[in-house]
């Protein structure tokens, strides 16, 4: 009481000034106050030209005794391939109670149409992008958070390579030359014959009697 603004009061979290605060009539507020653990010594000290006066409070913060959370992506598999353009994320998370201490994303989207109770997490037709997509889910509680990541590569279908036609190509080409090879041009401009499969169906004309 009697102080006319916020330049009168000095508030301290353990010995440190901490000036966030609201003052307004009579009321003084300030929140997120950050806590070291163990006791913690929170001091307001108001002044005016009359005097000052002063009030303390002391917060015992002990640190949590719970377990960690614990985060498994169990599909799609680390560094997996598909070839299809959407997905489903599938994965264990362990000490958490609520879908809102999940965070999922892919390729740094965030997704929050997933499902999750007791421990499995879920997520239908989450899409994909050509190449390599990141999966990343974080999990937090009051002890703490981990997460997971996972990998997966996307490419389309039906990317055949033309080896085959290549082959078909050198083989018609060597045929060509074979039979370049086996018809041979005579000086006289006769063309001679040098494969024997065709030299059964010559004719030689007979002498005259």
């Amino acid at each position: 009481k009697h102080i006319s603004n916020s330049s009168g009061i000095r508030f301290t979290v353990n010995g440190q000034n901490y000036p966030a605060f609201s003052f307004s009539g009579t009321s003084f507020s300030a929140t997120n106050i950050p806590l070291n653990y163990g006791n913690n010594v929170l001091t307001i000290r108001a002044t005016n030209s009359a005097g000052q006066a002063s009030a303390l409070v002391s917060v015992l913060y002990n640190q949590p005794t719970g377990s960690k959370p614990q985060v498994t992506i169990t599909s799609p598999a680390n560094g997996s391939q598909t070839t299809n353009s959407r997905t489903t994320i599938t994965a264990l998370i362990q000490n958490v109670s609520s879908k809102n201490n999940i965070s999922l994303k892919v390729n740094g989207i965030s997704y929050n149409n997933f499902s999750f109770g007791g421990t499995s997490l879920s997520a239908s037709n989450i899409p994909l992008r050509l190449g390599s997509n990141t999966i990343l889910i974080v999990a937090s509680n009051g002890s703490g958070q981990a997460s997971a990541m996972s990998t997966v590569q996307y490419s389309k279908a039906g990317n055949n390579s033309p080896s085959s036609n290549n082959t078909n190509a050198s083989s018609t080409t060597k045929d060509v030359k074979q039979n370049n090879k086996d018809n041979k041009s005579q000086p006289n401009g006769k063309v001679e014959n040098n494969n024997p499969g065709n030299r059964g169906g010559t004719t030689r004309p007979g002498r005259p009697k």
